[in-house]
């Protein structure tokens, strides 16, 4: 009778401890989630856009550490890596707030993730690609509005800036036109250019406005007849008395795909690493 109420206080035992295990279980991976933070983030084209690029950061606290996970999304990679999603891997800096990143094409390709520091623990300032992106957290309250204080880092009216306009030297079925949009110190603008055989597209972004002179990097997708891909660089440019801006782009080596029968050895550009081109801009 002894041995049989032991056998029972030894099964009550190992049930209660079983009950334990699993209520602690359930607890870490609700723990996991409570830990969880995620960043979404796109470069401001509109959705549906063939040129808009989206970005999903998860970032989930590790008992050694940050792990770092998700998605980007860049319809051109498609025809390039054969997918226009990539998966996401790597480690967040919670001191410096900051990302140290891949992301891996289903073909085994992959580009990097970074970002730069930024004291707003609500979003990540993200380097993919040759361009930025600020992704928010899900959830954080909207970013305040800028008052136009100068930061110390750069100084001017952007407001003047803003406005559509129209590059003078393409004329006929060549267009060249910006969508330019300023406030304090930030200075964005969004660029198309239309022509029998081609087409693009692109945004300014990371501009500093000093006075009336504004240097950013630039970015954007090309397609024509021969040839489609991704083109970046940076730019320096001028807003003059006479209210044109003038200055000049700097391509960086442009990423394409060939068309059937194409190659780099049988089509010639003038978009190439180097390439130097003015801009005349005038208000429509």
């Amino acid at each position: 009778m002894k041995r049989h109420y032991l056998r029972v206080f030894a099964n009550l035992i190992v049930l209660a401890l079983g009950v334990c295990c699993i209520s602690a279980a359930a607890q870490a991976v609700h723990s996991d989630k409570d830990k969880q933070s995620v960043f979404k983030g796109n470069n401001g084209v509109s959705e549906g856009d063939y040129h808009r690029r989206e970005i999903t950061i998860i970032i989930t606290e590790r008992p050694i550490g940050y792990e770092v996970s998700g998605i980007y999304k860049d319809p051109i990679y498609a025809g390039i890596m054969g997918s226009e999603v990539c998966k996401i891997s790597g480690a967040y800096s919670y001191a410096e707030n900051r990302v140290r990143a891949y992301c891996t094409f289903p073909n085994r390709e992959r580009i990097e993730v970074s970002s730069l520091h930024t004291d707003d623990k609500e979003e990540l300032r993200l380097s993919i690609d040759n361009a930025e992106i600020v992704a928010r957290r899900v959830g954080a309250p909207p970013r305040s509005k800028s008052t136009g204080k100068s930061t110390g880092k750069s100084t001017g009216n952007a407001d003047l800036w803003s406005g559509h306009w129209y590059d003078t030297k393409y004329t006929g079925d060549l267009s060249f036109e910006f969508n330019i949009t300023g406030s304090g110190e930030i200075l964005k603008a969004s660029y198309k250019y239309r022509g029998t055989d081609l087409i693009g597209d692109g945004a300014f972004f990371n501009c500093r406005v000093a006075g009336k002179t504004a240097k950013c990097d630039w970015t954007g997708a090309h397609t024509d007849a021969t040839k489609k891909g991704r083109r970046h660089g940076t730019l320096t440019v001028t807003l003059n008395d006479d209210d044109t801006i003038t200055g000049t782009m700097l391509e960086g080596a442009p990423e394409w795909v060939y068309a059937p029968g194409r190659n780099k050895d049988n089509v010639t550009s003038s978009m190439y690493d180097g390439a130097t081109f003015a801009l005349n801009l005038k208000r429509k």
